[in-house]
């Protein structure tokens, strides 16, 4: 075999790692979608892992989806359990693909020094999937120990350094983030008892209008603004959930008046539109 070919191998059965890990299986429609191929290329490419890494996948016939699921002494031999590294792979994926496969996922504000437990994100991300609610114990700054909480999630976010699931919480009657390093255990999984409202804050974009911070001087500005690839103020479309956590993220000032030019070089300069639209 070839380097190149060797090389295309190794990208297959990082592939089938990474889903298998942190999805809960892999098929062959779902890797021929990750790789850009067909269905029967995607199944001998299957095959091949199964045969260099013998009895790390087992065949699950009883799944709807028909999935290899890792087994219970699986092992990660072509990839790392990074969290950050997951990410990078599902980013590579959408950028082959004319619509994502990954389109749940919104990293406006990622910073990879996070890592996930995976059994968490598999349930979560499978009950996106699959439309499903499950049950959670919560943990939060007022109940520390946790709290049972039935939840429907339907994308994942990252405020920056942490990620969640944005979902419709049962009890509240509202959409909450819910971060997964505060989701002790997952207790539940089942079909959706009533279906979900939508959720307007996430479905819905604003177009946020930026500019380096008017109190820096003129040359500073424009050193600001060379920073971000731009000779002028610019527009950057984010939805409305996503909002706060951005201009937090990202150190844009909505108050020039209140914040240091120093700490926020960036101002917004439609902020009485966005207050609008936000209230």
């Amino acid at each position: 075999m070839s380097r190149l070919d060797k090389n295309k191998e190794n990208k297959q059965f990082q592939a089938i790692e990474y889903v298998t890990y942190w999805e809960g299986g892999v098929n062959s429609s779902v890797l021929a979608r990750c790789i850009g191929t067909s269905n029967l290329t995607a199944r001998k490419h299957i095959a091949k892992y199964l045969e260099q890494f013998p009895g790390n996948l087992q065949y699950n016939p009883n799944s709807s989806e028909k999935l290899y699921v890792p087994d219970d002494n699986f092992k990660l031999y072509t990839v790392t359990n990074k969290w950050k590294d997951y990410l990078e792979f599902t980013a590579s994926i959408n950028t082959i693909n004319a619509k994502p496969i990954y389109d749940i996922f919104d990293s406006t504000c990622s910073a990879p020094i996070q890592n996930i437990n995976n059994e968490v994100f598999r349930d979560v991300y499978k009950a996106i999937k699959r439309k499903e609610q499950i049950t959670i114990q919560y943990r939060s700054d007022s109940r520390p120990d946790g709290i049972v909480k039935i939840i429907q999630p339907h994308a994942l976010a990252s405020n920056g350094p942490l990620w969640y699931c944005r979902a419709f919480c049962n009890q509240e009657k509202d959409f909450k983030d819910f971060y997964f390093g505060r989701i002790k255990v997952i207790i539940l999984s089942e079909p959706l008892k009533t279906k979900p409202p939508i959720d307007h804050e996430w479905e819905t974009y604003i177009s946020l209008h930026i500019t380096a911070n008017h109190k820096l001087s003129l040359s500073m500005q424009n050193i600001v603004l060379s920073d971000y690839g731009y000779l002028e103020s610019f527009r950057v479309r984010v939805r409305r959930a996503m909002v706060e956590h951005f201009l937090d993220r990202q150190r844009v000032s909505k108050d020039i008046e209140r914040d240091d030019p120093n700490e926020k070089k960036l101002m917004l300069l439609n902020s009485a539109e966005i207050n609008q639209l936000m209230n």
